[in-house]
């Protein structure tokens, strides 16, 4: 946790509340202990359910957000705020978890799972509302409140996994076969393990091989691709296209310049075209090149090509139709055995709800995005905004009062140090890792 003017718990990329610093200031954790007891970081729901644990999963989800919400208002309780946060991770966890369950539309529904666990996102929404009551309460009048969500969520399209073999049959990809039955039967005992394997024992087996669960995740998805041959290529289930471009890729092959824009432009014309096996409808929305998404300093880093699905669509497989008049069909996807308990995935639409002094009541926000918060929140506190910021403040969510009286200010963007950071031994990297690879944001 770095040092700012207030106090602050660590997330999911600290190694474990008992690490050094896990708190700003470091005294902090003893003192929530000693008041409302231990403090949880996140909740391993993704490894509960490869193992069936599905009833351990709820309860650990629910002691997550209890263990928060007791620290969250003891703080709010504890002296006066001009902003406090708090973020929950609990609906994302269970919403990846247990959409199958929910929704008929998700892959792998089953009437028995659903009179079972059917309900269970509605209550965790339930208990998130309740705890957003307990914050408000614990706040006490004359404070502005903003709930939102990084993203919103729906069934799982299961698109990105017909990427790999698309590629390889319109011959963009030449995968290396040499090794290819090792990673079926790896592949196979993965699947195996999930399913007859508590969680701890797997976890203890992967840190028995070499390289650990880092390793044994590269050999089931990396891209294993002839690179001579090879033009373009995808990472694991990311819902994007990388170019393998000379001079930025070790064995690039794809001329810079026109090469390279005539190839991007070619891909989104064929993805575009796709159509769903089963039903027949366009599996995307749009195909975006990086700079139509992203800018700044790191955009070379940005993959060459972003990929918007069409979320009525849960994809059974890929209908190509060729400039001769023939058509390529992809009847099976590329093996993701991490994402086989992965039925709901992300939407780009979230939600933003205000409330409180300086909020216009019963007003409808839209075309709000998230990068409009951080200059909202700002106006709020009474603050400039700082000249280049992403996003603008949302006057129309404001009481009309406030905004003639205070108009919105900015100021000359300050370039700042960097903030202090504490390093990591290999073994908390290693535990930090670990956790980011359980619930599938690295690979």
């Amino acid at each position: 946790a770095q040092p700012i003017n207030g106090v602050r718990i660590a997330g999911l990329d600290a190694p474990d509340e008992t690490s050094p610093h896990f708190t700003y200031p470091p005294e902090l954790y003893r003192e929530l202990t000693e008041r409302v007891g231990p403090y949880h970081i996140d909740t391993n729901i993704l490894g509960y359910a490869r193992s069936g644990r599905w009833e351990q999963a709820i309860r650990a989800t629910e002691e997550v957000i209890q263990r928060r919400t007791a620290a969250a208002c003891y703080l709010l309780g504890r002296e006066l705020w001009d902003l406090f946060v708090v973020v929950y991770t609990a609906l994302d966890r269970v919403q990846h978890t247990f959409w199958r369950a929910m929704d008929p539309r998700s892959p792998g529904f089953t009437p028995q799972e659903h009179a079972q666990y059917g309900g269970v996102i509605a209550r965790f929404y339930e208990q998130l509302d309740a705890a957003v009551g307990r914050l408000r309460a614990t706040a006490g009048p004359g404070v502005t409140t903003v709930v939102l969500s990084d993203h919103g969520m729906g069934p799982n399209t299961l698109g990105a996994q017909y990427l790999r073999p698309w590629l390889e049959r319109l011959g963009y990809l030449t995968p290396v076969r040499q090794g290819g039955m090792g990673r079926q039967l790896l592949r196979r005992a993965a699947h195996l393990a999930d399913g007859l394997l508590s969680y701890d024992l797997r976890r203890r087996l992967i840190a028995a091989l070499p390289g650990g669960r880092a390793a044994l995740v590269r050999q089931l998805h990396q891209p294993h691709c002839d690179w001579s041959r090879t033009r373009a290529y995808v990472h694991y289930i990311q819902p994007s296209l990388w170019i393998n471009l000379r001079g930025r890729e070790p064995e690039g092959i794809v001329a810079p310049g026109q090469e390279y824009e005539e190839l991007r432009d070619e891909l989104i014309e064929r993805l575009e075209a796709c159509r769903d096996l089963r039903t027949g409808r366009p599996i995307v929305r749009g195909v975006y090149r990086r700079e139509e998404v992203y800018y700044g300093p790191e955009l070379e880093r940005a993959p060459d090509l972003w990929i918007d699905w069409d979320y009525s669509t849960i994809v059974s497989g890929l209908r190509q139709p060729l400039p001769d008049g023939g058509e390529v069909i992809i009847e099976e996807g590329a093996d993701v055995v991490e994402r086989d308990n992965v039925s709901g995935d992300h939407r780009p639409e979230g939600i933003l709800f205000l409330a409180g002094p300086g909020v216009c009541a019963g007003a409808t926000l839209n075309g709000a995005r998230i990068a409009d918060v951080a200059p909202t929140l700002l106006h709020l506190l009474g603050l400039p905004v700082p000249e280049g910021m992403d996003g603008r403040v949302l006057t129309e969510a404001l009481d009309p009062a406030l905004v003639s009286r205070r108009a919105v200010q900015f100021r000359p963007q300050e370039v700042g140090s960097a903030a202090s950071r504490q390093a990591f031994s290999a073994a908390e990297e290693e535990q930090v890792l670990r956790r980011l690879r359980d619930l599938g944001y690295v690979d």
